[in-house]
């Protein structure tokens, strides 16, 4: 099976389609779309995940949803609703205590024809890994047990990124030295 995933708005409500694998590799198109999205106008009221031909989720796609869920709730105060998943993403929802969150209905949903595929070649940086696992890290004390070595290494990473940028804007600042001593 191949792996894509799609996504498509319409009058207020949008529309992703995962297919295959889901991966932190997709997460950061998503995310970017999605949240940059719920904060312009017109404003989204709904937005539904279709699972049922989604394979496997990892845990930073987890987290995405659950970030989009959250914010979709602050706006409309609803979340997402998850549409179809398989067996598999019905356990791994479990897993992490996160099926309790997502409004799930078994009952097909008619999605767009034509859905815009994500555009996969742009990596997650370490600050879109950090929060998705925050927020799966909020949920349960399992789960902060499960990621509490992955979040400490990301916060390192965050944090040299952060500096490594700092400092590149500190070099382009600086004025170059003529070597004019007049």
């Amino acid at each position: 099976m191949t792996t894509s995933l799609l996504y498509q708005e319409e009058t207020g409500k949008i529309y992703i389609r995962a297919i295959g694998r889901m991966t932190a590799n997709l997460c950061h198109g998503l995310r970017e779309k999605v949240f940059s999205r719920l904060d312009n106008t017109p404003k989204i009221h709904d937005i539904f995940v279709d699972l049922s031909q989604c394979d496997y989720m990892d845990s930073t796609f987890m987290g995405i949803l659950i970030g989009i869920n959250k914010q979709l709730k602050e706006l409309s105060g609803k979340g997402i609703t998850v549409v179809c998943p398989t067996d598999e993403c019905n356990s791994l929802f479990a897993g992490l205590n996160i099926i309790r969150l997502l409004h799930i209905d078994t009952n097909r949903k008619d999605f767009p024809d034509l859905m815009e595929e994500i555009d996969d070649r742009l990596r997650p940086s370490a600050e879109v890994l950090l929060h998705a696992h925050e927020d799966l890290i909020d949920i349960s004390e399992n789960n902060a047990i499960k990621f509490k070595i992955l979040k400490e290494q990301l916060e390192k990473k965050v944090e040299m990124e952060k500096k490594q940028r700092e400092e590149n804007a500190a070099n382009l600042k600086e004025p170059e030295d003529s070597g004019d001593d007049t």
